[in-house]
């Protein structure tokens, strides 16, 4: 058999001879010890209830305790989190999620059996003895397309999971999620004409860890981790095979409807991000959230869309701003500051794996139509095509998320190329590739496209 010649892109730096500087992406756990003695033991094929029943015991303790599953396999349901737990899992352990659920581990007083509207804190989820990766699988056919969440991360402080494969089957959202915990007063409070922010859409996690983690077959958009919120958030080995695995992005509708300075992320740090036949390592974008400062180093992608993508803050159509006045024009979303370094892309010859939508697929060069688009390979997930931007106003036979050749390394929309300044009210951002200089290839990548590929609003 013939084998595939992989194209390498490494995007460096003209100054002479740049040192790279790893982010520190490991150090946002700050929890109290836990202790590992007299560990809770949960016997294969335990029920649901019973770890639940095992965690809270172990939670009640003085300083809490260590549950470890000692089977190989089981199949659970909600699974709620408490205070000052260490949950380890042995690496040949594959735990299969109930089916009709919606997420497994829930990190988030709210919703949960806890006490209402406290915030939890000091957990670690990882594998006994700290090596190799426990399994979660939800690639049973009742999951595709559905709602599933591995994690479920809230109103949350000092919560470390590492060492986890995730097996998925293309479900629509990712699989950590790290989200705000508000009461049900909804996004805006109006107060005898006076209208402000729910403050409670604040509740966010805080002090988050995510280590040596991957997911494989996931959708497009979606992926491994998905952090709308948070305050200091580390993400550090982690891998997907499909969609995006690092998205940091603040598109929850009554998140951005809340204003924009309440449920941010304020700061975030990502260190060695891969992604392989999927749409990018890393994407960007902060709708119309006021967030913070975002670092990167060592990001890779195998025949994917991008390796970087970093979009433009908008205001989802149909929202309600109230906080920016009836005749105000919309407040657009930005971060503070972004800096990201050592990036790289490989393309196998021939090969088309990279998830696309049609967005996606108009910056390839040349004049690309919807027909072409259409013609593409399918995604694995059946969806009519949404009605193609310059085309016809009917739906189009086909599917949504088509498989191409990869765009570019890293596309920017927060800003223009060069000096042309920057207008925040255009949810316009400043991206600093460290090491400053000229970008340049040590190939040429094959869709033509520049290595780095501007766009801007």
């Amino acid at each position: 058999m013939k084998k595939s010649t992989l194209l390498s892109v490494l995007i460096t730096f003209t100054s002479t001879s740049p040192l790279l500087v790893a982010v520190n992406a490991t150090n946002c756990y700050n929890g109290a010890p836990i202790p590992t003695g007299s560990v809770i033991t949960i016997p294969a094929g335990a029920s649901t209830d019973v770890l639940n029943n095992k965690i809270r015991q172990a939670s009640n303790r003085a300083n809490g305790g260590t549950v470890r599953l000692a089977g190989n396999l089981y199949t659970f349901g909600q699974i709620d989190l408490r205070k000052n737990v260490r949950l380890e899992i042995p690496k040949t352990t594959t735990i299969k999620v109930q089916a009709g659920s919606k997420f497994l581990f829930n990190l988030d007083p709210v919703g949960s059996s806890t006490t209402p509207n406290s915030r939890l804190e000091n957990v670690i989820i990882t594998t006994v003895g700290g090596t190799g990766k426990f399994k979660i699988d939800y690639s049973d056919a009742s999951f595709r397309d559905k709602n599933i969440r591995a994690f479920r991360i809230g109103h949350t402080k000092n919560i470390s999971i590492s060492n986890v494969s995730i097996k998925d089957n293309f479900s629509k959202i990712s699989a950590f999620t790290l989200t705000p915990s508000p009461d049900s007063r909804g996004p805006f409070i109006n107060t005898s004409g006076t209208i402000t922010g729910n403050p409670t859409y604040n509740r966010v996690p805080e002090n988050i860890q995510i280590s040596n983690s991957s997911i494989s077959n996931a959708q497009y958009g979606y992926g491994l981790v998905q952090a709308q919120v948070g305050k200091n958030l580390c993400f550090h080995q982690l891998s997907g095979k499909g969609g995006v695995t690092l998205r940091v992005e603040t598109g929850l509708d009554p998140l951005n409807e809340a204003g924009p300075t309440i449920g941010t992320l304020t700061r975030a740090r990502a260190h060695d991000i891969q992604v392989n036949s999927g749409h990018a390592a890393v994407m960007l974008n902060p709708h119309s959230k006021t967030n913070g400062s975002f670092k990167a180093s060592k990001l890779h992608s195998i025949d994917s869309s991008y390796t970087l993508k970093i979009d433009h803050g908008f205001l989802q159509p149909g929202l309600q701003q109230p906080l920016a006045g009836a005749l105000s024009p919309a407040i657009l979303g930005t971060f503070a500051s972004v800096q990201v370094e050592d990036i790289t892309a490989d393309q196998t010859t021939g090969k088309n794996s990279a998830q696309l939508k049609y967005k996606d697929f108009e910056r390839l060069p040349g004049v690309q139509t919807e027909s072409q688009f259409i013609a593409l390979s399918d995604d694995p997930i059946p969806a009519p095509l949404k009605t193609l931007p310059g085309g016809t106003t009917t739906p189009q036979v086909g599917k949504d998320v088509r498989l191409g050749s990869p765009i570019t390394p890293v596309m920017i929309a927060s800003h223009p190329r060069g000096s042309m300044p920057i207008d925040p009210a255009k949810g316009q951002y400043m991206v600093t590739l460290l090491h400053g200089g000229n970008v340049s290839s040590t190939a040429t990548y094959s869709s033509g496209n520049p290595d780095i590929l501007y766009i801007h609003n």
